[in-house]
């Protein structure tokens, strides 16, 4: 579930679950505070690939655009942010395996609050490495309240000769809010002498 931070913070005191944590979690400290961070599940219908899921959600308090809420599971997890500009909110975004293979399927759900201005970024490009066997996944969700900001910028995407994968971004934007975002997809690596001639990628992008 999750723990709002701010809100622990402002009040002094660690926030401490109701009840001991539930088998496949553990507590761990963010900024003085304690919340639940789930750990890679187990019970996957397709065990061929990695299922991530990463949920955050920015929150503007005293000027400040900050990590009000964070939920994870599996290899997708973000850093701590920082504030290079000030009051926007920095996140790097993680995939540790550092590739994306057959079966994997990663989510993204971010959401700002009003008035809120988060950048995400990557540490490095995402590998959709050549796959014989189910198609990889990466579904992305981004809802944008009133007057908010999101600056979405994201490392290249390089797809092998024979990958095959579906990526799908949808944009939710409310009244005021404002986006700037790019996605490239390099179609193999023709820099190692590597020919692109068979691969299966759909990519969608919705917005609203």
């Amino acid at each position: 579930h999750f723990e709002n931070i701010d809100r622990v913070v402002r009040q002094g005191r660690a926030a401490v679950p109701a009840q001991c944590p539930p088998n496949g979690y553990q507590a761990t400290h963010y900024k003085g505070c304690r919340m639940m961070l789930a750990e890679p599940l187990n019970t996957l219908d397709d065990p061929s690939g990695w299922s991530a899921h990463l949920q955050l959600r920015f929150v503007l308090r005293e000027g400040v655009t900050r990590l009000g809420a964070r939920r994870h599971f599996g290899p997708l997890l973000v850093q701590r942010p920082f504030y290079p500009e000030g009051a926007p909110c920095h996140v790097y975004v993680l995939h540790p395996p550092g590739g994306i293979v057959a079966g994997d399927r990663l989510e993204l759900d971010i959401s700002l609050e009003p008035g809120s201005h988060a950048l995400l970024t990557m540490p490095g490009a995402s590998k959709f490495y050549r796959s014989v066997g189910p198609t990889a996944r990466l579904t992305q969700r981004f809802r944008l309240a009133a007057d908010s900001t999101l600056e979405w910028l994201p490392q290249d995407s390089i797809f092998f000769n024979g990958a095959k994968a579906t990526l799908e971004s949808r944009f939710t934007l409310e009244a005021g809010a404002r986006l700037l975002a790019w996605e490239t997809l390099c179609l193999g690596r023709p820099v190692m002498q590597e020919r692109f001639e068979q691969s299966r990628i759909g990519a969608h992008h919705r917005d609203a």
